[in-house]
């Protein structure tokens, strides 16, 4: 591998107490453009060394105050300077002097009188030695905390005999970032990491950052055999204490909160901590032994995997299909219009439905595919149909700017947007509240229609309903499942309808499965109805 050094960046320090021998040096050098700084003996070569940090360092052995074998071993000694490369040049050549160079810490030797031509090559080499290193060094070093990344953490670990560590994630990372920007985070952030250096319990621990939201607090177990018991009481404390203080400095500060995972599985332990930190975010468990729970989680992996592949492979095989709901006119005792749904074929030819397979979709770039699939065969199914059909689109779909120009492309191809209404499901959190805003309103004005889906929670505040000004609210199935039985759930339902006639809305039930339903639903003034009772979604509907 070729590597772009530019020599003016580059430190060598020539250490002899031989004013002659430093000038045949630095004759040599000087044509490479190298800075030559010079050292008379071993004492001032280790200040310099402190001082300047050299890439490379030439070192005589025999010097006065102290030989270049013994500053050798003082350098080698320091953690910031241990890693360069250093040649040893001198008159002594027997094999007792070279073996002591060795041993002392040097990493070649050459003997005097030395060979220019011979002294530039070992130079160069050891220049793109110490450039290796330091790109080396940059690549296990995070920017932005200036603490080791995660391919540190992996290259210790693979080192480490007992890997043990307690990670830790940051809860509400984007509101914190919303509210401090990224600045303002590394100032929170450096002040907690510094402090947990100060409070930590475990011994030569050494602190990483594996994302921008994630910190992993290493050591090798193997050197000090603390007990899980041992870990958990410090990984708690250590939890409280963040939980409990705020972080920054005068002008910026803020609290932090975080879920902790305490993990000493040998095998694969990275991704091990990573996973039972997803999985204590997931269910909302602030604290989580990964010992404990790490094979249920790796089952957990492998079937998603596994329904991955599936998915993948379904959509290969163009085994992703839809099916057909007829929604009921109350008013008209008529079909009024059908929803559109997904579903996988299974190879027998039964049907999966979404509930197995769309959340483990939306983990990879399945889902944005199986949407466009949707719209591709409901648009050419539905293209020669009088009915109206609906789509559901959720905020992911909406927030992805391939998925919204196949959409527009194929509602201008088909000319479909009097009959399309589009069904806003309620089941992600809306990253951007004015893409989605703007996207009802481009999809208003061309005449497309807009249901807020499962009115009770998410899009379905009284807000959200004002700002989306849907043409149709379906009230949620849990409601309408318990309409004839619970008082409650009867009251939610008139107390909707009432609100969209005021305002000028349909109403849709959905999950209507017996006659009773059908009948209260009715009753209470509900514009539309959609369940088993009225009709179970088909492949192919001969009504249309």
């Amino acid at each position: 591998m070729e590597f772009l050094i530019d020599n003016k960046n580059i430190t060598i320090l020539i250490a002899d107490d031989e004013p002659t021998n430093r000038l045949l040096a630095k004759i040599s050098l000087q044509k490479e453009g190298y800075n030559l700084i010079e050292a008379t003996n071993g004492i001032e070569a280790i200040e310099l060394a402190k001082k300047y940090k050299p890439d490379v360092i030439l070192m005589d052995a025999m010097m006065p105050e102290m030989d270049g074998f013994e500053a050798i071993k003082h350098i080698k000694e320091i953690n910031e300077l241990q890693n360069i490369p250093i040649l040893m040049i001198t008159a002594l050549d027997s094999q007792e002097d070279k073996v002591k160079a060795f041993e002392s810490g040097a990493n070649d030797y050459l003997n005097k009188p030395f060979d220019m031509k011979e002294l530039i090559l070992r130079v160069r080499s050891f220049v793109k030695m110490r450039h290796l290193y330091l790109e080396n060094l940059k690549a296990r070093i995070d920017f932005n905390y200036h603490i080791p990344n995660i391919q540190a953490l992996r290259d210790d670990v693979e080192k480490a005999q007992k890997p043990a560590g307690i990670f830790l994630q940051i809860r509400d990372f984007e509101n914190i970032v919303y509210l401090y920007g990224l600045d303002g985070l590394k100032i929170i952030v450096s002040d907690l990491l510094n402090k947990i250096k100060l409070l930590c319990k475990i011994k030569n621990p050494s602190i990483y950052t594996i994302s921008e939201d994630r910190f992993v607090v290493f050591w090798d177990n193997s050197e000090h055999n603390y007990s899980l018991v041992d870990i958990e009481d410090y990984a708690k404390i250590l939890q409280e204490y963040i939980n409990s203080h705020s972080f920054g400095d005068d002008v910026i500060s803020s609290d932090l909160k975080f879920n902790v995972v305490v993990n000493t599985v040998e095998s694969d332990f990275i991704q091990i901590g990573v996973l039972a930190l997803r999985e204590s975010i997931k269910k909302h468990i602030p604290y989580l032994i990964a010992d404990y729970v790490y094979k249920e989680i790796l089952k957990n992996v492998k079937t998603t995997m596994d329904m991955i592949n599936y998915i993948s492979k379904a959509i290969k095989e163009d085994r992703v299909v839809m099916v057909y709901q007829p929604i009921y006119d109350v008013k008209t005792d008529t079909i009024y219009k059908y929803e559109c749904l997904v579903r996988i074929k299974k190879e027998d030819g039964s049907l999966l439905t979404p509930f197995y397979f769309l959340d483990v979709a939306k983990q990879s770039d399945q889902y944005h595919s199986i949407t466009k699939i949707v719209i591709s065969k409901t648009f050419e199914y539905m293209k020669d149909k009088k009915y109206e059909f609906s789509i559901n689109l959720s905020s992911i779909d909406i927030e992805n700017k391939d998925v919204l120009k196949f959409l527009f492309d194929k509602l201008n191809k088909y000319k479909l947007h009097k009959r399309l209404i589009i069904e806003l499901l309620e089941d992600e959190v809306i990253h951007n509240f004015e893409e989605v805003l703007k996207f009802i309103k481009i999809l208003k004005k061309q005449g497309v229609k807009v249901a807020i889906d499962d009115y009770g929670s998410g899009y379905s505040n009284l807000e959200r309903i004002f700002q989306f000004d849907p043409d149709f609210i379906k009230i949620d199935g849990s409601i309408i499942k318990g309409i004839v039985d619970d008082s409650t759930k009867e009251a939610i339902a008139k107390s909707t309808v009432y609100l969209a006639k005021e305002i000028g809305v349909k109403t849709i039930g959905e999950f209507v499965s017996d006659g009773k339903i059908f009948s209260k639903c009715k009753k209470i003034g509900i514009d539309f109805l959609q369940g088993y009772y009225i009709g179970v979604p088909k492949e192919v509907t001969s009504n249309l």
